[in-house]
C-alpha cells in the first residue's frame, strides 16, 4: 500500500495481518458483494477516513462522499482518503468486478484518484495493486448523470485472502463518489476484527507488539476447512 505516513501504515498492516490469521465459515454465493455500505445510506458506517485527514472534515454530501480532503499543502491532499478492511477468502483464480459512480466538481487532465486492492498470498506475502485509475477528462461533471467507472482483476492462483479496499487521491481535482461495488463469484466474505488496542505503533526492528481485537458476531459453528495457511 502507498501512504506517506509510516506509523499509520504500520497499524493498518497489523490489521491486515490479524485478518489474515482469522477465518470463519460462510456460504459462498454467486456474485457476492464485498463492499459494505457502498451507497452510503448508513452514512460512513464501515468506512474509515484516513487518520491524517483533518478529523473535523466530513466527506459526506447528499448521500455521496467527497474524495478531496482539505489540506494546507499547496498541491492539495495526496494519499488514502477512505478504505475498508476486508476478510475475503476463496479468491484464487477469481475475477473481481469493480463499479463506482464518479463526478467531478473540478479536475485537470490526468488522474485524480486510484482504487487499490490489497491481499495476502498463501505464503503470507502481502500484495497491493490498482484495479482502476480513471482519467479525470472522462468523468462527468453532472451529479445527476455520473460516470460509472468499472474495472476487473483476476487474482493469481496463489492468492489467499483479500484484506483491503481503498481509494487514494493521487492528483489535483475534486471528485465525488457513490454506489461503490466490488463483487465476485464463489468467494467467502466474513467479518473483520475491530482492533481496539496496539501495544506499540512504532519501534526498531524486532520490537514485539500485542494487538487487541474485538469480534461481535452471532455464534456459528466453525467449518473444519476454515484454517489459515502456514506461512
Amino acid at each position: 500500500m502507498r501512504m506517506p505516513h509510516f506509523q499509520n501504515r504500520f497499524i493498518t498492516l497489523c490489521t491486515f495481518l490479524l485478518v489474515f490469521a482469522i477465518s470463519f465459515s460462510a456460504t459462498a454465493v454467486s456474485a457476492t458483494e464485498i463492499i459494505r455500505n457502498g451507497d452510503f445510506t448508513s452514512d460512513l458506517s464501515d468506512w474509515i477516513v484516513d487518520p491524517d485527514i483533518d478529523p473535523a472534515w466530513n466527506p459526506l454530501s447528499s448521500g455521496a462522499i467527497s474524495l478531496n480532503p482539505p489540506s494546507t499543502d499547496y498541491n492539495g491532499y495526496l494519499g488514502t482518503v477512505v478504505h475498508q478492511n476486508l476478510n475475503v477468502t476463496g479468491i484464487a483464480n477469481v475475477q473481481v468486478q469493480l463499479s463506482m459512480d464518479l463526478w467531478k466538481m473540478t479536475a485537470s487532465s490526468g488522474n485524480t484518484v486510484t482504487v487499490i486492492l490489497s491481499y495476502f498470498d498463501n505464503e503470507g506475502q502481502f500484495h497491493d495493486f490498482d484495479i482502476v485509475t480513471p482519467l479525470s477528462d472522462n468523468i462527468s461533471s453532472d451529479p445527476q448523470n455520473p460516470t460509472t467507472v468499472t474495472g476487473t482483476f483476476t487474482f493469481p492462483a496463489e492468492a489467499y485472502k483479500l484484506v483491503a479496499f481503498e481509494i487514494e487521491k493521487i492528483g489535483y481535482g475534486n471528485l465525488m463518489a457513490d454506489n461503490i461495488s466490488l463483487a465476485a463469484e464463489g468467494i467467502t466474505v466474513d467479518i473483520v476484527p475491530l482492533i481496539s488496542g496496539i501495544s506499540a505503533g512504532e519501534g526498531p526492528y524486532g520490537t514485539s507488539i500485542t494487538i487487541t481485537a474485538r469480534i461481535s458476531v452471532p455464534f456459528r459453528a466453525p467449518s473444519s476447512s476454515a484454517i489459515a495457511p502456514t506461512a
